[in-house]
């Protein structure tokens, strides 16, 4: 069920004569090999996540669906540990416990799906390391043929984006109307306000003052913000708000000044932070 297809598919393409898009012939073959043998090493987890996910649906238990990061990340080690070694604890118990109590050779019918079990941790943190794409890059594997020969319409689109315009950014968001309204449109009606996830959301929102604090977030934070138009709004009322008040309390300062200097008092210090009044 999982090799016929890609024979096939290899086997399609070579009598059609369009394995030079793939890079020849040879590039094509290394390539299907190195991602059956990802896909067999991946396959265990993925069941795992899925299984997890559906019993977590069923049962009421906490449920977290979100978008994956477009954006190439690497995976920490504690944070991979966090998530897989658990479930690697699990299946060394098993076969422990087979090794043990059982018969040692149900250790060979554990291995197709155990081992990739505890395999998981290292597996998904030098999976996720931008260098081992940057390799396959250079040696043209895992390639398709728009990345190969990319069609003449993208490179006309890159040449002419790069020639007059700069992407836009993340700061461009909150301080673009036009671009905040875009974004805001494109993930249509979520409703994210209630539950867990809102409540991580105003706290998010709230330790952000003003706008060169957005800079901080992380690119998953990001991300969660961009995908939840009521989050957006109300990152952007807050940071509003905190921007009027800020303005306001410095011309209030600016106007006692005025007065008092008028009035031959001593001038007072505005506090860096909090806006605090003190004679100097």
């Amino acid at each position: 069920m999982l090799a016929l297809p890609r024979v096939m598919g290899v086997l399609a393409i070579v009598i059609r004569g369009e394995q030079h898009a793939y890079g020849g012939t040879g590039t094509l073959v290394r390539s299907t090999l190195l991602e059956g043998a990802l896909s067999i090493l991946q396959a265990p987890v993925r069941m795992t996540a899925h299984t997890l996910f559906v019993a977590g649906a069923l049962t009421g238990l906490k449920l977290d669906w979100k978008s994956p990061p477009r954006k190439a990340t690497d995976i920490g080690w504690s944070d991979a540990a966090r998530r897989f070694a658990l479930i690697g604890a699990a299946v060394a118990s098993m076969a422990a416990g087979a090794a043990l109590f059982a018969r040692p050779q149900a250790i060979l019918w554990l291995m197709p799906m155990g081992l990739p079990l505890l395999l998981a941790v290292p597996l998904a943190v030098l999976t996720s390391r931008s260098i081992l794409g940057q390799r396959l890059l250079a040696q043209r594997l895992l390639l398709t043929p728009e990345e190969h020969f990319a069609p003449a319409v993208l490179r006309h689109a890159w040449t002419h984006a790069q020639r007059f315009a700069a992407a836009p950014q993340w700061r461009d968001t909150l301080s673009d109307p036009w671009l905040f309204h875009v974004v805001r449109s494109a993930m249509g009606q979520r409703n994210t306000v209630w539950g867990s996830r809102g409540k991580a959301r105003r706290l998010l929102v709230r330790g952000l003052l003003v706008d060169q604090d957005t800079e901080r977030l992380s690119a998953s934070d990001q991300m969660r913000l961009l995908s939840e138009p009521q989050s957006l709004v109300r990152l952007r009322d807050h940071l509003a708000a905190n921007a009027s008040l800020t303005q306001r309390r410095w011309s209030d300062g600016a106007a006692l000044a005025v007065a008092e200097q008028s009035e031959g008092l001593p001038p007072r210090r505005v506090g860096h932070h909090r806006g605090e009044v003190s004679s100097c």
